[in-house]
């Protein structure tokens, strides 16, 4: 068994799922995937990241339309439809004057004061110097999926059995529907 991790935008994670270039990938819940197998792994909170000593800092939580009052920069690797979503909810129109994919990339833009963004928490690393994260409210998050193909390779099954125990895979009987939507997000690591 070979085992590598690759990370790519929304299209090409689904692309290699579906030509078998992966065996599984790591997709966040969205618009309808056809054939696809999905068990949950995580739910992923969304954050507003701000500049250190920004007013909003000091907050227990962040209305997005707060956030809309400042520039935005938004998330192109996969949360652009969420982060537009939690705006629309709000009535919140977002000042988006950057589009970035790289969380490290926000996150430095963040921190150089050119803006504030949101992101999930899972995308965040142990230590950010310069930007401080604070939960939205109200609270949302993303839902994590590990994803099969529509016939996955028997070692495929054995990780997902791992990865997730008593969720619904191939060759187990169904937890819950076996056959969830999935938006992909990344292979690997969720990306923002």
């Amino acid at each position: 068994m070979r085992q590598a991790v690759m990370e790519g935008s929304d299209g090409e994670v689904l692309e290699w799922l579906e030509t078998g270039a992966a065996d599984v990938a790591v997709l966040a819940a969205g618009p309808p995937l056809a054939g696809l197998t999905a068990r949950t792994l995580a739910a992923d909170r969304m954050l507003a990241v701000l500049p250190s000593g920004h007013p909003l800092g000091v907050r227990v939580s962040v209305p997005v339309e707060e956030l809309a009052r400042h520039p935005f920069i938004m998330s192109s690797g996969g949360c652009e439809p969420l982060i537009t979503a939690l705006a629309e909810a709000a009535g919140a129109s977002l000042k988006c004057h950057y589009r970035v994919r790289e969380t490290g990339t926000i996150l430095a833009m963040v921190a150089e004061g050119l803006g504030v963004s949101v992101v999930p928490e899972l995308s965040l690393p142990a230590q950010v110097t310069g930007v401080h994260a604070v939960p939205l409210d109200p609270a949302a998050a993303r839902t994590v999926l590990l994803t099969l193909p529509p016939d996955p390779l028997p070692t495929a099954i054995a990780f997902a059995h791992l990865a997730t125990p008593g969720d619904d895979v191939p060759g187990r009987p169904p937890h819950r529907d076996a056959r969830l939507s999935g938006r992909p997000a990344s292979q690997g690591r969720p990306s923002p």
